[in-house]
């Protein structure tokens, strides 16, 4: 790392002081959050890293969720330019094909982030850096050099200032200067990088100092969104009495529910019945209105065959040609326990679409927005309250809770201990994302929370707000806002 921050930083003030560095451009060939499609983003350092991480040099936000926090680096060195695959979960593509370590990169080369991630196009450029303005060069040797070494750039600092006397303001002015003042900065430069192993503990103390410096400064954003997000935590507590974790599980987990699928009936078009028995476990909840709410996919599991196995295959293909089919299931919570079959819900299948899969032709239902199942039951002993409006406008960074039976665990399977679990997370970006969802991040729920509830604490107490419909990997979740169901 020393090694790269210091080429990075060398390079980075040779940029400044006025010398022509070769340079390369990155297409962004797919929009993502602050990087429209079609902008270029000039790289003027030898080494630079790209993913989700904060200190990458080319960063990608959440609406990326699986570009991996440092997902590629591209390096250039005598002439050549090579890419290489960072990350261990996801894979780095170059025309299509992954890359297993690193790869040589040449003009119009694509470059993508992971399977379904972000889209690039590297290309050579013929002018380097002595045509592009000042303030350009700033911007560029900031975020690509200054931003992605901030502890290596400290001491750098330190053993500019000793070196120059004038700081940073030095550098501008040797710009307006004569070739020989130029000729002296590149000389001082040099100076830094050979003394950069030895001045660390004559300049210990002036690295706690310029920390602080530097934090005030450069990640003052961050900073102030801390407060904010400290502040906005002091503010529902006081609205909500300071609600433990502990408290919201003992109020809500008897309005959970361990929704398991027993039997299906299939009732083909001549008027012929098998039944057969099921075994797949979601999960479901009861809201304070008597709706009783899970996922669809956890109902109607043919349509979503992902990837399609030996039971998906044949309801599906049953139902293509006019067989009926109803599932029946139980439904227990620690409170009490009670049966519903699927032509009781209300759900949204008109996005479903027939589509070929393994050559068999399925009636397909998408992971998204319409993820959502409910039904109107003849109680109100629900103490689950809710905001639709809410779910459709939460903020990147507030805390979300998930109750839910993951893989059947919590004594689901031993009738006299039902108990669901309960996990926190947090909001990945503000609103919903582009498939109607709500994104999480560090989710701590897994297979069998599907359909389980998603709910915050607000000015209003504890308002349930989503519906757990999927994960991505080990860390992104999505919850389908309780608003889609137009409650």
């Amino acid at each position: 790392m020393a090694n790269k921050a210091t080429k990075s930083l060398t390079a980075g003030m040779k940029v400044l002081g006025g010398a022509n560095i070769p340079t390369y451009t990155l297409e962004y060939l797919t929009g993502t959050k602050g990087k429209k499609q079609g902008e270029f983003e000039t790289i003027v350092v030898p080494y630079v890293e790209m993913g989700r991480d904060s200190k990458c040099g080319v960063r990608f936000g959440a609406d990326t969720p699986t570009v991996s926090r440092k997902h590629a680096a591209i390096s250039r060195e005598n002439g050549e330019t090579k890419i290489h695959n960072l990350s261990k979960s996801n894979p780095t593509l170059v025309n299509g094909r992954p890359v297993k370590d690193s790869y040589y990169l040449n003009n119009g080369d694509e470059i993508q982030l992971s399977m379904e991630g972000p889209r690039l196009r590297y290309n050579t450029t013929k002018s380097g850096t002595a045509k592009i303005g000042f303030t350009s060069k700033m911007n560029l040797v900031m975020q690509q050099a200054v931003k992605p070494y901030k502890t290596v750039l400290i001491a750098f600092l330190v053993m500019f200032l000793s070196v120059t006397s004038v700081g940073g303001v030095f550098i501008y002015d040797v710009m307006k200067q004569t070739d020989e003042q130029r000729k002296l900065l590149e000389v001082q430069e040099q100076m830094l990088v050979e003394q950069s192993e030895t001045m660390e503990e004559q300049t210990a103390n002036y690295l706690r100092e310029l920390a602080n410096l530097q934090s005030a400064n450069v990640d003052l954003s961050s900073l102030i969104s801390d407060l904010q997000g400290e502040l906005e935590d002091v503010r529902i507590n006081a609205a909500t009495g300071s609600t433990a974790a502990s408290d919201i599980y003992q109020s809500m987990k008897d309005d959970v529910y361990f929704l398991h699928s027993y039997v299906v009936t299939r009732t083909t078009p001549s008027g012929q019945r098998f039944r057969d028995e099921l075994g797949s476990t979601c999960t479901g909840f009861l809201l304070d209105d008597g709706k009783f709410v899970t996922a669809r996919h956890c109902l109607q599991l043919w349509r979503y065959p992902y990837p399609p196995d030996h039971v998906t295959t044949i309801l599906n293909r049953e139902e293509m040609s006019g067989t009926n089919i109803e599932i029946e299931f139980t439904a227990t919570s620690p409170r009490d326990e009670f049966r519903l079959k699927l032509s009781d819900f209300q759900y949204d299948e008109s996005q479903d679409r027939v589509r070929t899969i393994d050559s068999e032709r399925m009636r397909i239902a998408e992971l998204d927005y319409t993820d959502w199942a409910y039904v109107q039951l003849d109680r109100r002993n629900g103490a689950m309250e809710y905001d639709p409006e809410l779910s459709r406008n939460l903020s990147a960074g507030s805390r979300i809770f998930i109750l839910g039976y993951s893989y059947g665990l919590g004594g689901a399977n031993v009738s006299s201990n039902v108990a669901p679990l309960l996990s926190e997370s947090s909001i990945a970006q503000d609103g919903l994302d582009n498939r109607g969802y709500i994104t999480l991040t560090g989710r701590g729920f897994g297979q069998g929370n599907s359909g389980g509830p998603a709910f915050v604490l607000s000015d209003d107490g504890i308002q349930a707000v989503g519906i757990v419909s999927a994960g991505i990997g080990a860390e992104i979740g999505r919850i389908v806002p309780l608003s889609a169901m137009d409650l």
